[in-house]
């Protein structure tokens, strides 16, 4: 892959998780059709690497919230039990 193609992936993905993460949509509606236009030929490839990115964008945000005092563990713990029972 070419330095070029890798720096607009990185451009293209960084600007849609800004966005999108601060919508509260994360962006993985995008991620793959970024990878697939922009050289990663496969889907079984591409995917994952949505999936991994989505992983980080929602760590990242429940940190940033979480030193800003706006997320209550004991909410979302009560929610995921109600939800997996």
């Amino acid at each position: 892959m070419e330095l070029a193609t890798l720096l607009l992936q990185v451009v293209l993905v960084f600007a849609v998780a800004f966005i999108y993460a601060n919508l509260g949509l994360g962006g993985g509606l995008l991620f793959v059709p970024i990878l697939l236009s922009t050289g990663v030929t496969d889907s079984a490839v591409a995917v994952p690497i949505s999936l991994s990115l989505m992983i980080a964008i929602a760590s990242s945000s429940v940190f940033i919230h979480y030193r800003r005092s706006l997320v209550v563990f004991r909410l979302c713990r009560s929610l995921y039990v109600v939800e997996h029972v």
